[in-house]
């Protein structure tokens, strides 16, 4: 089952992920999906860690880049947002 991460909303972590040697930041705001109902104190984050070390980026990364996808040569390019 995949696991959905908290953390304190008082201290957004800085995330990002590295692709072909470039680094794409997500921004607080894509990171931040709001408080936890069961604990105001803590927020939810929009990464979804999923089994044998696969991670769901999705949405809140997408939106943080141009994304380029090349289905003749079955591959995918992202660039920075201008």
């Amino acid at each position: 089952m995949p696991s959905t991460p908290v953390f304190p909303c008082n201290t957004i972590p800085s995330v990002s992920f590295t692709f072909g040697g470039t680094s794409f930041p997500l921004s607080a705001a894509a990171l931040n999906l709001g408080m936890n109902p069961n604990d105001p104190s803590m927020c939810i984050g929009s990464i979804v860690a999923g089994k044998h070390g696969i991670w769901i980026i999705g949405n809140s990364f997408l939106r943080s880049v141009y994304t380029a996808f090349d289905l003749a040569n079955v591959r995918v390019g992202f660039a920075t947002l201008a």
